[in-house]
């Protein structure tokens, strides 16, 4: 079997991806079910003596699968999960030191700190948090730590082993021994951190950020404008670290050693030492590794005179990159990498053959033109199906930008890594000059080409949408038939025709449908408020505490459909109203901040706030904010308590915090549908609702629970799930 890595890699890494995304006792019974049908299948074929190559695929396939359900598995049962009941939720004191570059922006720094004592109890676990403040620490130094950990459930960290996350509160106590560790990956984060500042000089934030961001992966440092076009044309793949951007510094190298030296010995060493420091440099992500395996596979190749297999050599990478750490699945760029560089290699080349067979192509510029285009057709179809699910929104023109954009990312990365490099060389900076302006022009003609794009109306559609899945098996059906029947061209035509217009059409009834809808959000958030109101257009932030625990979650539900808050409004700076503040600053383009502050002295304060508009407000004044078309927020302060009263076409919500009197309140704010509060007001009975949402802790749920019977018959305690209201029927949709 030519494709034997190929094939176990690959469904290696399938298996663990459905096991992990969908995690469930059905899930791992299907695929055991799936498994058997296969063995017994191959035993049919045996004992009839034939299809020996099916035969033997479909044993590996059944084996294979069977592995990657019991990795996983026990991968979660026997060693994450009893991590995570020993730890989560519980104050630790740790010893440990930061291990990987820390993260700055202008609002936060972001830390990761691997320890190695636990409660005096050896201990090797990562843990994340985020400050606000300057802690006066840097990268590898020894650090003791009182803190409380909680389990971190975003995907991303799970992959890179990162089980915990942590938060800044009164409980939280950080100090650096002053000792610094020792470790080979501290001089590859020196280096990423010299050629940020060799590209920070160089050029304006805006294009260093995007340098850093092809040649570094470093996207967090993007303008959150530039960040969030990239993400509404599905072409954010162009600015992570990839095999694409391997394979240009790979040849880079290789074009270089050729000059000096033929042996392909020498090649093979001097590559592979290259990508593997590029490695770290980029801080091992899953698709730079991915990557940086297939090609050292490739030229080992010519060492050992063999020829190498693409297929071959992607399984081997999967293999290398998941048995270690199952949950590296959950690293989306590893899925897209590998999904992409499948695509290249089944349908690049016969694209490419195909193309070159019809037009008869002889100038070599155009035959390179024509394999860039191909490459990347083919990679962004690929990614399509897997972006779609994960971020649940497609954008047509993603390959459209891959076309007119890609070109210019791959010089892009080759400039950078020469300016930021000679930079740093005091005899050879000047030359890092022009190169460096020429960085700036490419910056400059991809920001803009992607921000065009993205101003495109229908940039990006949410494919969370019924429309969106009927459409979808459509389109299945079509081509399905396709394969069927005969005239395959007119019906190419047909098919393709009526698959838009089935989309349009569901597009365009489902606008109509929903174009007045209005919801509000409460969300299960253990120890505060945290409320949303979301329309088709926007989404607003009414209220914004909780459990640190719970930040993710909250987070995550609003960047499903969401990249820019209308409103963010911070009644209070407690926790248990504001945690999440920073966070969605961070995030978020958030076009009104609106935070009270009685002990401001100029209320009408604008200040420029990392490109928001900030307002402060206090003393006792009322406003209303247009949330949408059909719904509006009228904000009441009285004694340093802010009330909220949200009126849809429907319904009204009103939400009170702790510390209210009801008996100040006006009539319209007495008489909502929908009551939400963590605590009970003073002269409660006068208040009239028709549900009372409580969010709050499940013992302070029970201690209260007499007393709001009293306030509403019908009382909902947001403990595990989230509360929806729909505003424009006035009606509960979720409780």
């Amino acid at each position: 079997m030519k494709r034997l890595f190929g094939l176990i890699g690959l469904t290696y890494l399938s298996v663990l991806t459905v096991v992990f995304y969908l995690y469930s006792q059905l899930t791992v019974i299907c695929i055991f079910v799936g498994s058997l049908a296969l063995a017994v299948l191959s035993i049919v074929f045996l004992i009839l003596k034939k299809k020996k190559n099916l035969r033997r695929s479909l044993a590996i396939v059944s084996a294979t699968a069977m592995c990657a359900s019991f990795a996983i598995i026990l991968y979660t049962n026997y060693y994450y999960e009893p991590m995570i009941d020993k730890y989560s939720y519980k104050e630790i004191n740790l010893t440990g030191y930061i291990c990987d570059e820390i993260i700055k922006t202008e609002n936060y720094a972001k830390y990761r700190i691997q320890t190695e004592k636990i409660d005096g109890v050896d201990e090797k676990l990562k843990i994340q948090f985020t400050s606000y403040t300057d802690l006066n620490i840097t990268e590898f130094d020894m650090v003791s730590v009182h803190c409380t950990v909680y389990a971190a459930s975003t995907n991303s960290l799970l992959s890179d082993g990162i089980f915990f996350k942590t938060y800044i509160d009164d409980n939280f106590h950080i100090e650096s021994t002053g000792e610094q560790h020792f470790s080979l990956y501290s001089y590859a984060v020196t280096a990423r951190k010299a050629m940020k500042s060799s590209l920070d000089t160089l050029l304006p934030s805006d294009y260093s950020s995007m340098c850093s961001a092809v040649l570094l992966g470093d996207k967090l440092s993007l303008p959150q404008n530039v960040s969030n076009s990239f993400t509404k044309t599905g072409s954010s793949f162009l600015i992570v670290v990839s095999g694409m951007h391997m394979s240009v510094i790979a040849s880079l190298c290789l074009f270089l050693i050729k000059k000096l030296t033929k042996s392909k010995f020498l090649h093979f060493v001097a590559v592979s030492a290259f990508v593997f420091a590029f490695m770290a440099v980029t801080g091992f992500t899953p698709s730079v590794v991915r990557s940086g395996i297939m090609i050292i596979i490739s030229y080992s190749a010519g060492i050992f005179l063999r020829t190498s297999d693409a297929v071959n050599s992607l399984g081997i990478a999967a293999l290398i990159l998941l048995l270690p750490n199952p949950y590296a699945v959950g690293d989306v760029g590893l899925i897209l990498s590998f999904s992409a560089t499948l695509g290249i290699i089944l349908w690049s080349g016969k694209m490419y053959d195909y193309i070159i067979s019809k037009l008869a192509l002889k100038s070599n510029i155009l035959k390179a033109l024509l394999s860039l285009i191909t490459a990347s057709l083919s990679a962004s179809i690929w990614i399509v199906p897997f972006s779609t699910i994960y971020f649940g929104r497609v954008s047509p023109l993603v390959l459209f930008v891959s076309l007119f954009v890609q070109l210019a990312v791959e010089v892009l990365i080759v400039c950078s890594l020469f300016a930021s490099v000679l930079y740093l060389i005091p005899f050879l900076e000047f030359l890092a000059y022009p190169i460096g302006l020429l960085c700036g022009l490419l910056s400059k003609y991809i920001i803009f080409v992607v921000g065009l794009f993205a101003d495109v109306p229908f940039s990006s559609i949410n494919s969370n949408k019924p429309y969106f899945y009927v459409w979808i098996a459509v389109s299945i059906v079509l081509v399905i038939v396709g394969y069927i029947i005969k005239g395959k061209t007119k019906y190419a035509i047909c098919a393709v025709a009526l698959s838009f217009a089935t989309f349009i059409s569901g597009c365009f009834i489902h606008i109509v449908l929903t174009k007045d809808n209005v919801s509000a959000t409460v969300y299960a958030v253990n120890n505060g408020i945290a409320v949303t109101v979301k329309s088709n257009d926007n989404v607003s932030v009414l209220c914004c505490g909780g459990s640190a625990g719970n930040t993710e979650s909250f987070l995550d539900d609003i960047a499903n459909d969401y990249n820019i808050i209308d409103f963010l409004i911070v009644p209070n700076q407690k926790n248990k109203y504001a945690r999440y503040q920073f966070e969605l600053v961070s995030e978020f383009d958030c076009s009104n901040l609106l935070v009270y502050d009685n002990g401001s002295t100029d209320f009408d304060m604008l200040s420029d706030y990392d490109g928001q508009t900030r307002r402060s407000f206090g003393n006792d004044m009322m406003f209303t904010l247009n949330l949408s078309e059909n719904a509006t927020d009228t904000v009441l302060c009285i004694d340093d308590v802010v009330y909220q009263l949200v009126s849809g076409n429907g319904g009204t919500m009103l939400i009170v915090p702790s510390s209210a009197d009801i008996s100040k309140l006006p009539d319209d704010f007495r008489n909502a549908d929908f009551l939400v509060l963590d605590e009970i007001p003073k002269n409660e009975s006068l208040i009239n609702c028709k549900h009372l949402i409580y969010s709050n802790t499940s013992s302070k749920f029970e201690s209260d629970y007499n007393s709001l019977i009293e306030i509403c018959s019908d009382v909902i305690y947001a403990e595990t799930n989230d509360v929806i209201i729909d505003l424009r029927e006035g009606v509960l949709c979720q409780r």
